[in-house]
């Protein structure tokens, strides 16, 4: 049997005072040899979740392609309602085109069911509950008292779309869930 390790018997000598002594190591590790590959034997278990783990995939991905199929048409008609500007903070880094109406409910893509805004404020709007909200009528932001970085948009006004207006029903909904989750 062959040993991984050699011991050093030499002692280390004794360092005097003002020189710098270098740590010698106490083990010398020698490589070892690399294994070859065993091969696996795969039963029909193995085969049986392989193919439901590939469906359950492709499954997965066609999903996100035809969610995605529209999505580009309504970030550019979105963003275009606002001059490519985020509608609360007014900067044109990082923006997305957020849903009013969550996308997944009933798929709407129609501009006016759109609010650019940073990727950041993006995560908040969509998260739930929903860390701010923005009032139907008046169109002014309203955070979350427990909403931690984002006091400085409450109370924000934000601008209609220049060319499409925002669905005020759908930021009733939305204004309606917010109110719901905050008290």
């Amino acid at each position: 049997m062959r040993k991984s390790c050699e011991y050093l018997r030499q002692p280390a000598p004794m360092p005097t005072i003002g020189t710098t002594v270098e740590r010698v190591p106490d083990v010398i590790v020698t490589p070892q040899p690399a294994r070859e590959p065993q091969p696996v034997e795969l039963h029909d278990g193995h085969v049986a979740a392989r193919r439901k783990w590939r469906k359950a995939l492709a499954d997965m991905l066609r999903e996100e392609r035809a969610s995605r199929e529209g999505q580009s048409a309504f970030r550019a008609a979105v963003l275009a309602n606002y001059g490519g500007r985020c509608a609360i903070t007014g900067t044109a880094a990082d923006v997305e085109a957020a849903h009013i109406e969550p996308w997944r409910e009933n798929g709407n893509q129609e501009p006016d069911n759109g609010i650019p805004m940073a990727w950041a404020l993006h995560k908040c709007y969509d998260r739930f509950p929903a860390m701010f909200a923005i009032h139907p009528d008046t169109l002014r932001i309203h955070v979350r008292p427990d909403a931690v970085g984002l006091e400085g948009y409450d109370g924000r006004q934000i601008a209609d779309g220049q060319h499409t207006p925002l669905n005020r029903d759908a930021l009733r909904a939305r204004w309606a869930a917010f109110v719901a989750t905050a008290s």
